[in-house]
């Protein structure tokens, strides 16, 4: 999900009964504008991002379990679905996870290639007249779920490296990755499994990065015991800087981390308390990491949030719903008062 300078919504999502994905547009009240559908099948929408023009990218993937990496155009205000779009067939299968812009209009996205036996993490940035100046493949077996740049443009990728044995993948070691603008290697910070982690079935995942008001770096990220992983990165060296780790009740997944300037707030599902259904969930931290605000909303049994922009301070969250009796979601976006 994305906010324009017009302050209109824009979230990306796919519909299972059409096989595509699909472009929602809200204003910034949640009134419903309307819906466009990707023209081609078996599309699916994973990320969105916006210039400074107000053009409109959606990231994802196309064909048959998720046969090449696609990026389509979708112009200003993304209303031109017919418009340009790039495609990358990987090893077998790939898919694009994450997008973002970066200081010269070019789109960054991060994703994976793999086959039935290895997974690369897959770094491409775009050309916004199409094209692309960079790319990168790992040969590592690993993955990339988010993707942010800085004001210099620098690139950083959360993912994870894969523990594996002679047959499958066994666990995973979450990863924090830095790139010049250039492509040149900065960092690679890898956040290891407790020790309390089953082995085989310790999983540490890294999940999204943002950049605050200040030029400071954040990862977010999660232990194999579901707990959040929230810290601070030196952005040349990867050293770390603060440690904001939290704590939930319970089961629960953090999807993303976004910064409005001069604060923090993460998204996912889950539960602040033992004693409170799982659901929506919201935390907001300043930028030392010191907890603002917990926020949690549960509509039915099968909620979470996926995604989170602003308008000013307030937290714009997308998610989706979903009562267990069902083989259907429903989109959930909300407007939330800043801290």
């Amino acid at each position: 999900m994305v906010v324009d300078s017009a302050r209109v919504i824009h979230v990306a999502a796919y519909d299972a009964t059409l096989g595509r994905g699909v472009h929602l547009r809200l204003d910034e009240n949640g009134n419903f504008l309307d819906q466009t559908t990707d023209p081609l099948a078996s599309t699916q929408y994973n990320a969105i991002a916006v210039d400074a023009s107000d053009n409109i990218y959606f990231a994802g993937s196309m064909g048959a379990n998720s046969a090449q990496a696609y990026l389509r155009w979708g112009g200003v205000g993304g209303t031109s679905l017919g418009g340009h779009t790039e495609v990358y067939s990987g090893s077998g299968h790939a898919e694009w996870r994450d997008a973002k812009i970066d200081s010269q209009g070019r789109i960054v996205v991060a994703g994976q290639t793999w086959t039935s036996t290895v997974e690369h993490t897959t770094l491409f940035r775009y050309l916004p007249a199409g094209g692309y100046d960079l790319s990168k493949v790992d040969t590592t077996n690993d993955q990339a779920a988010g993707v942010t740049v800085t004001a210099n443009d620098n690139i950083y990728v959360s993912g994870r490296n894969e523990i594996s044995d002679t047959s499958s993948i066994i666990g995973s070691t979450a990863t924090f990755t830095g790139w010049t603008a250039a492509g040149g290697s900065l960092f690679t910070v890898q956040i290891m499994n407790k020790s309390t982690c089953p082995s085989p079935g310790g999983y540490t995942n890294g999940w999204s990065g943002t950049v605050d008001g200040t030029g400071g770096l954040w990862f977010l990220g999660e232990h194999c015991d579901y707990q959040p992983i929230l810290r601070e990165y030196d952005p040349t060296t990867g050293a770390l800087l603060i440690n904001a780790d939290y704590m939930i009740a319970g089961i629960g997944i953090n999807a993303q981390v976004r910064s409005d300037g001069t604060s923090l707030a993460v998204v996912g599902d889950g539960t602040w308390s033992s004693g409170v259904p799982s659901g929506f969930l919201l935390y907001d931290a300043d930028l030392q990491g010191v907890m603002l605000r917990k926020f949690q909303y549960a509509v039915h049994d099968a909620d979470g949030l996926n995604g989170v922009a602003f308008i000013g301070h307030d937290r714009i969250v997308v998610g989706s719903s979903r009562a267990s009796s069902s083989t259907s979601s429903q989109i959930w976006v909300a407007r939330i008062r800043a801290p």
